[in-house]
């Protein structure tokens, strides 16, 4: 989890595979980051409405499929906090199967200032464990 990286080279240099735009704002075209897979989910910390809860989740299942296939991903937001922390704990969810609330603090844990977003925390808090997680 990051704020809004520099377009360019750097992300390769340091090893990052994938990345995910989850700020609304900031959206520039793939080719700003050459060599690296950008995935565009473009969230609203406003609420968490249908949309948002689509774009989350569509974005995280892709980045669970990166991890599962070996890939160094970043997710990032303008300060690296809610959108992609949201993100970050529904992928977690779905690669691990432990409860929403679980993987917000495991997210929490990790990135100081994280998921502070309340409309974010309820949902994440809703989502109970389950056996079912990303194809392996």
């Amino acid at each position: 989890i990051g704020s809004f990286p520099p377009p360019g080279h750097t992300l390769r240099k340091i090893g990052v595979d994938t990345l995910v735009l989850c700020a609304m704002e900031l959206q520039p075209e793939s080719n700003a980051f050459p060599g690296i897979r950008v995935i565009h989910a473009p969230l609203d910390d406003a609420e968490m409405d249908k949309r948002t809860e689509r774009i989350a989740s569509n974005a995280a299942k892709q980045v669970a499929c990166e991890i599962l296939a070996g890939k160094r991903v970043l997710a990032t937001c303008a300060q690296g906090r809610n959108r992609s922390g949201l993100v970050c704990a529904l992928a977690l969810h779905m690669l691990t199967g432990a409860s929403g609330r679980r993987c917000r603090e495991a997210v929490q844990a990790k990135r100081d200032g994280a998921l502070t977003n309340g409309n974010f925390v309820r949902h994440l808090d809703s989502l109970m464990a389950s056996n079912q997680q990303v194809a392996r």
